[in-house]
């Protein structure tokens, strides 16, 4: 990494991000990613992963260990620092870290993710991944038979109200507003589905 200035960074290092460090590194490019506050992105904090090719069942933390070691193999370095500012104003792109390194990229991938929000209430902490979850694909299927609550009112809720729906008779969906604020097709799934309740 002569004077700070790479062919490409990747900033972020969930499945996105590492994928792409796998691909950039079989082309010789390598790629430094930069894993950001959640090192392996969402599914670190995952219990059991169903629904991943080639994985009848793996846990998150396992795969995303996997796919860390894949992209290391193939010439990706890895960094927890954190990008604070970028440039994207003229190339190369200028980057800076919260170790105050000023850093250029001739190419850049933004993989960031996302993140799931808490509702902070007491048990969180303590029960997630043990019956409090983000992810219904990823874990419904611990849910299987049992009475089930989904906070909020958004097309994630009653996309993860309708799938868990194949699972169990008892679903609650609890939102702070008097109206559903996801869209109408998703709703209406929701709206015509016995096994739903809405509070």
């Amino acid at each position: 990494m002569e004077n700070n200035k790479l062919d490409l960074i990747i900033i972020g290092s969930g499945p996105a991000g590492l994928t792409a460090g796998i691909y950039a590194g079989r082309a010789n490019l390598s790629p430094l990613i930069f894993e950001g506050e959640q090192p392996g992105g969402q599914l670190t904090v995952t219990s059991y992963v169903e629904n991943w090719p080639g994985e009848t069942r793996i846990l998150g933390s396992k795969l995303m260990m996997n796919m860390r070691q894949h992209a290391q193999e193939v010439g990706s370095e890895l960094r927890t620092e954190l990008i604070t500012s970028v440039d994207l104003s003229s190339r190369p792109f200028r980057l800076k870290t919260n170790k105050r390194q000023n850093l250029q990229a001739n190419s850049l991938i933004i993989a960031s993710g996302a993140k799931h929000k808490k509702l902070n209430v007491p048990g969180e902490e303590e029960y997630w991944t043990k019956g409090v979850t983000s992810c219904a694909v990823c874990d419904g299927a611990f849910y299987r038979n049992k009475k089930v609550i989904v906070v909020g009112g958004g097309d994630t809720a009653m996309e993860d109200a309708s799938f868990l729906s194949q699972l169990t008779d008892d679903i609650t969906i609890i939102h702070i507003l008097d109206k559903l604020t996801a869209s109408p097709s998703m709703q209406k799934r929701v709206l015509n589905n016995k096994k739903i309740k809405i509070i």
